[in-house]
């Protein structure tokens, strides 16, 4: 979570535009809690894309964290598909997490 902070305190410092982050395999959110928590102290993040393959993690990231990450967006996706045919544009982020969810 600091390093996000610290890249998009960079990145906003140096004038660029808002970031774009995907996080893969987000589940109940264990690690993007603690993202969106530095994120707050620094903003700068046009779309914050939580994925995973359960839409019940989707939904319970809607509960838990629209409130917190203002640029929370979610969507389906599994890593062994395509990302385009899943509605992911590829190249298109400035940042990807996949904490604990690659094997």
């Amino acid at each position: 979570a600091e390093l996000v902070g610290r890249h998009a305190e960079r990145c906003l410092a140096a004038g660029g535009p808002p970031l774009r982050i995907i996080e893969i395999g987000a589940g109940t959110g264990g690690c993007s809690a603690h993202v969106f928590a530095r994120l707050q102290a620094c903003g700068g993040v046009a779309e914050y894309r939580y994925t995973d393959v359960s839409p019940a993690f989707l939904q319970h990231a809607t509960r838990h964290y629209a409130d917190i990450c203002s640029a929370l967006q979610t969507a389906l996706f599994d890593i062994e598909r395509p990302p385009a045919e899943q509605g992911i544009e590829t190249g298109a982020y400035d940042l990807v997490i996949a904490c604990n969810v690659l094997h």
